[in-house]
């Protein structure tokens, strides 16, 4: 009887062991195999953070040289001459720049809507005025006194319009700091 029990430890203890080792060496494996798609997943999260933030970058930097794209275009298109000319109005072309800036406030920025459509409503007055402006030139209702007051109104609005796209600048770089 002694021999069988020596006989069965002999045979069950390696056994056991074998078995014992088998299911550690899953475990193992598993915990491993679970570390390294948790590693892995922080990776991609850190990837899309890092890609999400350079693209908000990205597009605060392209809205601000827009900003300046259009402070071009008013200075060299929206000023009125001091001398009035019987000639038509130089073409304003900020109609792609402004729509450009209005699909990435209102898409991804929407704290600066408001500093926004207060900048193009100021935009606007001084394209009102322009226009305004050559046609009463072009019609022979301009006189001395309508361009005198027409000049001090422009500066009056190209001064609020200024202070509107500092305010908006003043966000975006708020923002951008926000980013890094």
């Amino acid at each position: 009887m002694n021999t069988i029990i020596i006989t069965a430890i002999t045979i069950l203890g390696p056994l056991l062991g074998a078995v014992l080792g088998y299911v550690a060496s899953i475990k193992t494996n598993a915990t491993s195999n679970k570390q390294v798609l948790t590693l892995e997943k922080m990776r991609i999260e850190h990837e899309e953070f890092t890609k999400s933030k350079e693209r908000h970058i990205a597009l605060l930097e392209e809205l601000c040289s827009l900003c300046y794209q259009v402070e071009r275009e008013v200075v060299t298109t929206l000023q009125i001459p001091v001398e009035a000319t019987n000639s038509p109005p130089t073409p304003v072309t900020l109609s792609e720049p402004i729509n450009r800036m209005n699909v990435i406030v209102n898409l991804y920025y929407r704290d600066l809507k408001l500093n926004f459509d207060i900048y193009v409503q100021k935009i606007y007055a001084l394209q009102i005025l322009y226009y305004q402006h050559y046609e009463q030139i072009n019609t022979g209702k301009a006189s001395p006194e309508t361009i005198r007051l027409t000049l001090i109104n422009q500066k009056r609005i190209i001064d609020t319009h200024k202070e509107a796209m500092e305010t908006l600048v003043n966000g975006i770089v708020k923002l951008s700091e926000q980013q890094k």
